[in-house]
C-alpha cells in the first residue's frame, strides 16, 4: 500500500501539469489556457489569478490525497514502520534487479514494435511514417546544421538548469533541515509553489524576462528545484540525535557539524532528488522551446509538425528518449562510484 500511494501522488501532481499544458498548448478552454490568453491579452492581473488559482487546486488535491493515505495506511505506529520496511526491502531489491539486467533488454520491447512498425506500414501515411522514413528526416536536419544546434541549446540549458537546481535546492533544504521553526513556518508557502505547475510559470517569466535564454534557465531551475529542496530538508531533519550530541560534546562550531555531520548524512537523500529532478528537467526544457519557439529540441519539433514534417516530428522524439536514457544512465554510474563510501542501510533509508 505504501507505494501504491506514494505513485498515486507523484501521479496526481503529473496530471495537473499535463492538464495545464494540454489547455496552454491546444484546448481552447481551462486554467492553462486562461493563463496564455490573459497574459497575450496583456492582462497580468488576471493572469496572475489564474496562475494562483492552480497552485490552489495543487494544494487540495494533495490534502485531499494525504487525507485518503491517512485513511488507507495502517493506524497502528508499529504496522507501519513493519510496511515501510518491507517497502525499503522490496525497493532495494528492485534496485538491485534492475542494475543487474543489461541496460539493452529493458528496449528491446520498443526494438519489437519499431519492426512491427516498420513491416506492417503500407504507403506513404503523411501521419504515421515507417521508422526508416524517421532516420531520413534526421538527416535532413543535420546536413542543414539545424539539428546540432537545436541539440546543444537544449543540452546546455539541460545541464546548467539541473547544476544551478541542485546548488540552490541543497542550500535552501540545508537551511531549513537545520532549522525545524523556519520549516514550520515556511512549510505552507513552499507547498503552495511546489503545486504550481511549471507550464504555468512561463508565462510570469516571459512577462519579467522576454524570449530568451535566461527565462527558459529560469523556468528550468524553478520546476526542478523542489525534489532536490525537499529531499534535502527531510534528510537534514532526519539526522539522527546521538550524531548531534556527539558534535555537541566535542564543540565543534556550526560549520564543522555542517561538513563533518550533517552534509555526509544527506548526501544520499540529494542524489535520490537529483535523480527524479533528473526527467522533470528534460521535460520541462522541451516544454518551455516547445511553447516559446526557443531555439533546441522542442522548437525542432513543434515547426516540424506544423510544417506536416511527421518523419522529423518521430525521429526528434527518439533522440530525445535516447538522450534521456544517455543522462539517466550517466548519472546513475556517477552516482554508484559516489555512494560507495556510504552504508547500504543509508542509502536504502533514501531510496
Amino acid at each position: 500500500m505504501p507505494p501504491i500511494v506514494v505513485g498515486a501522488r507523484i501521479s496526481l501532481g503529473l496530471a495537473l501539469v499535463l492538464a495545464v499544458v494540454a489547455e496552454m498548448v491546444g484546448n481552447p478552454e481551462g486554467l492553462g489556457y486562461g493563463i496564455v490568453r490573459e497574459q497575450q491579452a496583456l492582462q497580468p492581473d488576471r493572469m496572475f489569478a489564474y496562475i494562483v488559482t492552480v497552485g490552489f487546486i495543487g494544494i487540495v488535491l494533495n490534502a485531499g490525497m494525504l487525507a485518503v493515505a491517512e485513511a488507507l495506511l495502517p493506524t497502528s505506529r508499529q504496522l507501519r514502520g513493519r510496511a515501510m520496511r518491507y517497502t525499503r526491502a522490496w525497493q532495494q531489491y528492485l534496485k538491485l534487479s534492475v542494475a543487474a539486467l543489461p541496460p539493452a533488454r529493458g528496449l528491446l520491447p520498443l526494438v519489437v514494435l519499431l519492426g512491427a512498425w516498420q513491416l506492417l506500414q503500407s504507403g506513404k501515411s503523411p501521419y504515421f511514417p515507417p521508422p526508416s522514413d524517421w532516420w531520413n528526416g534526421l538527416m535532413l536536419l543535420s546536413k542543414s546544421g539545424r539539428l546540432y544546434l537545436a541539440l546543444s541549446a537544449t543540452t546546455i540549458t539541460l545541464l546548467l538548469g539541473l547544476v544551478l537546481a541542485a546548488a540552490v535546492g541543497t542550500g535552501v533544504g540545508l537551511f531549513i533541515g537545520v532549522f525545524p521553526r523556519l520549516s514550520r513556518a515556511i512549510g505552507p508557502l513552499l507547498e503552495f509553489l511546489r503545486a504550481i505547475p511549471p507550464p504555468a510559470i512561463i508565462p510570469v517569466a516571459i512577462l519579467f524576462l522576454g524570449y530568451d535564454e535566461r527565462m527558459k534557465l529560469t523556468v528550468v531551475v524553478l520546476a526542478a528545484i523542489w525534489p532536490i529542496l525537499l529531499n534535502t530538508s527531510s534528510a537534514a531533519e532526519r539526522v539522527h540525535p546521538l550524531l548531534l550530541d556527539v558534535a555537541r560534546s566535542f564543540r565543534l562550531s556550526a560549520v564543522d557539524r555542517m561538513r563533518l555531520i550533517i552534509l555526509p548524512s544527506v548526501v544520499p537523500a540529494i542524489l535520490l532528488g537529483i535523480r527524479v529532478a533528473l526527467p522533470v528537467t528534460i521535460v520541462v526544457t522541451l516544454l518551455v522551446e516547445i511553447l516559446t519557439s526557443i531555439e533546441g529540441i522542442g522548437a525542432l519539433m513543434i515547426g516540424a509538425q506544423r510544417n506536416f514534417q511527421s518523419s522529423q516530428v518521430y525521429g526528434l522524439l527518439v533522440l530525445i528518449g535516447l538522450f534521456g536514457l544517455l543522462v539517466n544512465n550517466i548519472f546513475a554510474v556517477f552516482e554508484a562510484i559516489l555512494l560507495r563510501r556510504w552504508p547500504p542501510k543509508i542509502q536504502s533509508e533514501n531510496f
